[in-house]
């Protein structure tokens, strides 16, 4: 059994009026023991979802490294002070400086938000994953952590409208521990538990034009009611015929989910199309 790398959260109250437009430096990320290319791609990633989201303006990446070149720093291991240094020359209300790191088969991606008036850090979290290709679903969660550590409350995923055409078959949704990849489970042991992840299959008959569609995936609570909602976004490219959407919530330390059965409801296109349960012992 892969041994789990606990997801760590921790937000500190920062004074940020939800609605305002703030400015965000996103680093390049330090890479440990992967490729360069691979850390930035996903400090990249991240950069881009957060442009998505409303309320936030991304200092362009250009601007930020000429600061760091020009007081001879580099993005990996930043100081708040330093963080906050480089966000008062950028004009940057907080930045954002992060890792990737590879352990064995697992992937994790650490992120600290700085805030610039006060040189503090409002924002930590990492999330592990055991499969290079879950790297975009975990960092849209960041990019919404972070929007919303910042003020920004109303932040929401960004997708695409439907593109018309039949609408592709929900076949599956599975659950998965978070950090085990290797078989779905029904059942979770609430004390060893913190994020549940989910992995929607789609299938579609017509695969000669690309097609998108939004996708929600509600969460219920044993007593019913809705705990969580996630938006994703299913996109087929042309002659594609099936296609994975992956996601998750939770906890950052187990032993926090209700006991009893949890049920997630699927609604693409604005129609619910399928329901699965699994039980928190």
């Amino acid at each position: 059994m892969r041994r789990r790398i606990p997801v760590l959260l921790l937000l500190l109250p920062i004074a940020c009026v939800a609605g305002e437009v703030v400015d965000l430096a996103v680093t390049d990320f330090q890479a440990l023991g992967v490729f360069p290319d691979q850390a930035q791609a996903v400090a990249e990633i991240i950069r881009t979802e957060l442009v998505g989201l409303p309320g936030v303006r991304i200092i362009e990446r250009s601007r930020l490294n000429a600061v760091l070149e020009e007081r001879s720093l580099t993005a990996a291991g930043l100081t708040a002070d330093e963080a906050a240094e480089v966000g008062q020359l950028t004009g940057a209300d907080f930045v954002a400086v992060g890792s990737l790191a590879a352990l064995g088969s697992t992937f994790t991606v650490s992120v600290r938000l700085v805030e610039v008036d006060s040189a503090e850090a409002v924002l930590g979290e990492t999330q592990t994953v055991g499969d290079a290709g879950e790297l975009p679903w975990v960092c849209r969660g960041l990019a919404i952590s972070l929007a919303k550590t910042m003020g920004q409350e109303t932040a929401e995923v960004v997708v695409p409208a439907a593109s018309g055409g039949e609408r592709p078959a929900a076949e599956e949704l599975s659950f998965y521990k978070h950090g085990e990849y290797e078989s779905p489970r029904a059942v979770f042991d609430g004390a060893e538990t913190s994020l549940v992840v989910w992995a929607l299959e789609l299938e579609r008959a017509d695969t000669a034009l690309p097609q998108s569609y939004p996708v929600t995936l509600e969460w219920l609570d044993p007593a019913g009611e809705v705990r969580w909602e996630e938006v994703r976004a299913a996109e087929f490219s042309a002659g594609q015929a099936e296609l994975r959407v992956i996601g998750g919530k939770g906890y950052t330390e187990p032993g926090d989910w209700e006991p009893g059965r949890w049920t997630a409801r699927v609604i693409l296109d604005g129609e619910q199309v399928l329901t699965r349960t699994f039980l928190i012992e």
